[in-house]
Order: C-alpha cells, then sequence, then structure tokens
C-alpha cells in the first residue's frame, strides 16, 4: 500500500485554491502542486456562505482583517426568504443555536402559534435566539454579554466574492507557502492496469504523475465523472432549478443595504438572491431551463431590479450579466481509486441555503483527517470513511433544500404550482431524500421525542415555522391545557425583546462595523 506523498490538484476556482491553501498548510513536507488552465474563467457572482464555513478558516488560520478587505467580504447573520408564501412577507433563517429563552422547547412556540386567542404572535426566530434585533436593526458587535447567546466566532458567516477569495488563497496564501503551481491544460488522462490514473497529459505534451489526483474541475468532473465513470444521481426531478443569471448593482444607499442577510426572493419562475458584498450588491436568478430562456430570465431579472432597487432602468441595463448552468445532483462516491473530488465535481445542490462553499469546506476537512489518521496511507476503509461522511452531509442538505420547496405555498405561476402541486415529494424512494421521508416525518409521528430532542442549531423549525408549517396535532391545543402557559410564553417573548429593542440599539450598524474594524 503506497504512501500518499504527492497529491496533484486539477483545477483551480474556489474548490481548488480551498483546497490547495488546506493541505499546504496542514501537510507541508508533502508535494503539492496544482494545475490550473488558463482557458477556463471564473465568475465572481458573490457567494454566501454559512456560519459553519469558519471552520474552514480557522482550519487555515485565515484572520478577518486580512483576507476579507481582499475578498470584497461581508459579515452574514441570517438567510432570509422573502414571498415564498406569495404574499412578499420575510422569513429569517438566523445563525446560531436557539437558547429558547433559556426555559422553553421548540414545541412550546408551536403551541402557541396555533393559540388563536392570542393575537400577534411573535416570529420563531424571536422565540428561538437571543440576537434576533440584531438582525431587524441590522446591527453588530463583537462581544456583549447581554444578548443571549450571543457568541460572534460561532454566529458569523460571510458575503464574499468567491473569484477574489480563490485569488486570496493562490497569491496571498498558498503560493507563499511552497505550492507548486502551474498553468497548463489537461487533454489526456491514462489508466494503469487496475484502473487507477496513471497520469495525466497536458496541451504542452508534459505528463504528470501523483500518488493522489484530486478533482476540482467543476461541473465538468473529469477525473471522478468522466474518466472513471462514477455514477451521477441527478435531482433534477424535484430540483427543477438548472440555471442562474447572475450581475451586480451599486450601493444607493450604503448604510440601509448592506445589510447582516441574504435574501432568497421567490419571483415568477424561480427566486432571487440579494447578496451584499463591501462594493457592489450580488444579484442573480436562480431559474429552471423548463420554464425560461436564458433571454427570458435576464429579462426578468431587469425588470424585477427595475422595479425593487434604487438603480435607474439605465444603470440595470447597463450592468453586465454572467449566466450560469447548473447541475443539481451528487456521484454516487467522492473518493474513487486514487481520485477524491471536491466541490462542483463531484456534486452539487442549487444555490438556496449557501451550501456549495460548505461543502468545499467540509470535504476538505474529511480529506485532511484521512491523510492525517495514519500520516498518508490510505486503505480502503479509509476512503469509505470519507465517503460515508460526504454523503451523510450531503443527503441531510439535499433534503433540507428539497424541504424549502415541498413547505412553499407560492402557487401563482406555472412554475410555482408545479413545485407547490405537482411534486409527489414523499414519492421519491430514495436515501437522498431521507430528510424528508424520514426526519420531517416524525415531527408528526413522534411528536414529543423528536420536539424534545431537537438540537439547538438544526434549522427545521425556522423553515417551518416561517412558511407555516405547524405539525403540532390541533388536539393538543384544544385540549385548553396549554392556555396560560401560551400567554406566559408571550409575555416572556414580549420583554425580552423589548428590552433588546432599546439595548441593541446602541451598536453601529453592519456598515460602519465594517468600516470601522475590517475595512481600516
Amino acid at each position: 500500500m503506497k504512501k500518499i506523498n504527492k497529491i496533484l490538484i486539477i483545477g483551480g476556482g474556489s474548490s481548488g485554491w480551498m483546497t490547495a491553501a488546506a493541505l499546504i498548510n496542514r501537510f507541508p513536507d508533502k508535494d503539492i502542486t496544482l494545475i490550473e488552465s488558463e482557458n477556463i474563467s471564473t465568475i465572481g457572482v458573490g457567494e454566501s456562505t454559512v456560519q459553519v464555513f469558519r471552520q474552514y478558516t480557522g482550519m487555515t488560520g485565515l484572520i478577518d482583517e486580512e483576507w476579507m478587505p481582499k475578498c470584497n467580504a461581508t459579515y452574514k447573520l441570517s438567510i432570509d426568504f422573502t414571498n415564498w408564501s406569495g404574499d412578499g412577507k420575510t422569513v429569517k433563517y438566523p445563525f446560531g443555536k436557539g437558547t429558547w429563552l433559556n426555559k422553553y422547547k421548540p414545541i412550546d412556540w408551536f403551541i402557541y402559534n396555533q393559540d388563536k386567542n392570542i393575537k400577534n404572535h411573535y416570529s420563531y426566530e424571536n422565540f428561538a435566539i437571543g440576537h434576533s434585533e440584531l438582525l431587524r436593526q441590522n446591527k453588530m458587535v463583537y462581544e456583549d454579554d447581554h444578548i443571549n447567546g450571543w457568541d460572534f466566532n460561532d454566529i458569523t458567516g460571510f458575503q464574499l466574492d468567491a473569484t477574489l477569495f480563490a485569488n486570496y488563497l493562490k497569491t496571498d496564501y498558498s503560493l507563499p507557502r511552497g505550492l507548486n503551481y502551474i498553468q497548463d491544460t489537461i487533454k489526456d488522462v491514462t489508466l494503469d492496469y487496475d484502473g487507477n490514473i496513471k497520469s495525466l497529459i497536458s496541451s504542452s505534451d508534459r505528463e504528470f504523475e501523483a500518488d493522489l489526483f484530486i478533482d476540482c474541475t467543476g461541473f465538468k468532473s473529469l477525473l471522478l465523472g468522466k474518466t472513471l465513470k462514477t455514477p451521477f444521481v441527478s435531482f433534477g426531478k424535484y430540483l427543477l432549478n438548472d440555471k442562474a443569471v447572475a450581475t451586480h448593482i451599486p450601493y444607493t444607499d450604503i448604510e440601509q443595504e448592506m445589510v447582516t442577510s441574504t435574501d432568497s426572493y421567490a419571483h415568477k419562475n424561480g427566486w432571487i438572491w440579494n447578496v451584499p458584498l463591501w462594493t457592489n450588491i450580488g444579484k442573480g436568478y436562480v431559474y429552471s431551463s423548463q420554464f425560461l430562456t436564458e433571454d427570458e430570465a435576464e429579462k426578468e431579472l431587469k425588470e424585477y431590479l427595475i422595479n425593487n432597487t434604487k438603480c435607474s432602468k439605465e444603470i440595470i441595463n447597463s450592468l453586465q450579466y454572467s449566466h450560469i448552468q447548473m447541475t443539481p445532483g451528487f456521484h454516487e462516491k467522492s473518493w474513487v481509486k486514487n481520485v477524491c473530488a471536491i466541490g462542483l465535481a463531484n456534486g452539487f445542490i442549487e444555490p438556496l441555503e449557501a451550501t456549495g462553499l460548505m461543502f468545499i469546506g467540509d470535504a476538505i476537512e474529511f480529506l485532511v483527517d484521512t491523510l492525517a489518521a495514519r500520516d498518508g496511507v490510505v486503505n480502503s476503509y479509509d476512503k469509505s470513511i470519507f465517503n460515508k461522511r460526504v454523503r451523510q452531509r450531503a443527503e441531510y442538505f439535499v433534503g433540507f433544500v428539497i424541504g424549502h420547496y415541498a413547505m412553499a405555498t407560492k402557487n401563482d405561476t406555472e412554475y410555482w404550482k408545479t413545485i407547490t402541486e405537482d411534486i409527489d415529494y414523499l414519492s421519491i424512494d430514495e436515501d437522498w431524500t431521507k430528510y424528508l421521508q424520514v426526519y420531517m416525518l416524525e415531527f408528526f409521528s413522534e411528536l414529543i421525542n423528536k420536539w424534545q430532542y431537537l438540537k439547538p442549531e438544526d434549522g427545521t423549525p425556522y423553515i417551518m415555522a416561517g412558511f407555516g408549517f405547524n405539525p403540532v396535532v390541533d388536539k393538543i391545543i384544544q385540549s385548553g391545557h396549554h392556555k396560560e402557559s401560551n400567554l406566559k410564553l408571550h409575555k416572556d417573548i414580549e420583554s425580552y425583546i423589548n428590552y433588546q429593542k432599546e439595548y441593541v440599539s446602541q451598536f453601529p450598524n453592519m456598515y460602519n462595523y465594517l468600516k470601522a474594524n475590517i475595512y481600516k
């Protein structure tokens, strides 16, 4: 069994350079090379991350004050969903662990929410987390003991320009640490008698060999998919979105528009993202090619921007628009033979819930764990553990993302009618939808146990509550046993929120916080 000492990363972009940075940092004595084609461009659409992305920045020792200014980055505390019920309302899914006012359980809010004797119920995030007023007032603070459960480094995610981030990891991080970098295009792949990758042949007729080849070639999946023919599971029958059109718009009121959340606005034939970066706002329309052509999608996005931003029609029409093709689905295995695929080369769900960079970071963490466990010696069991970890992570989030569409009620266009009325989400008999077929159903079938042991970081209740999906059995409400406790919960939320409204108002908004602490 050969020890892995020579590693060849094929492809740059976010996945390639994130992988290179982590490996050269953890294994400085290994021979690590990245080959990147100058003919393949990347699109800096403005990418959003979730709070667990800090595991990657921690693994690589990245310091916010150093990398964020070079990547047009801002902080993020929440993912918002607007108009998913067709009523224009915004649902907030904040980062952080639920504290539930330090004395309740999630089920208590869902019982309270069904109590018709109480008017103007407080939203779930007001009940579940202590920093909801930071979100609503667009404020930011580093450390504070008066905000229940607040932990800056545990709660904050990022909004960044992915192209600038990849370039930072390349020029400021990986190359100074000794990474070998080659700019060339791979034109052929050779195999040995066992079906492993033997070598890669470049357009300049150079031949490259390695102990481990890391496929970061995007949706092309040159090694894992195209060469090794690893089976690919498509999610196209229940995740319809396969294209996006993206642009950047200028700020017109930066202190108001630079918010601490990414918004996903349900539009006619998909949804529109809003990602506030430092110098501009990333905007994009995620849609299905079954319902729109590229020209139609670009036209709908422009119309939306003209009607829903303060930018003039002339500015909107003058912007550059990039069209992106997506392939929702995952390969059955991520590590096959001597090839490990990271990022889009392995799989992708869709942009909703900002899982792209998260999956890259997760896979890199699992890869580092695998290589470190036996000092570079990797057998079939080690690969199986790696594949299982990647698969379990992906299975949960595939179901979680699908669950947003399953619980949506917007149905004013043919696209949304298909989403909310025609797809039978529980008829999909695949492991990839365990979240819907097992996890979600348990909210009904195991009413008490499920709610009692819900993890504080679980995001499911936020989506259920915001989308109006309340699985608490009505007979519990009708019994009347919770009448007094519902009123007490309402008053407890009210008391805490009233205190926080005044207390949080003293802190700077996102723009001024970043100006004072990051963009000095």
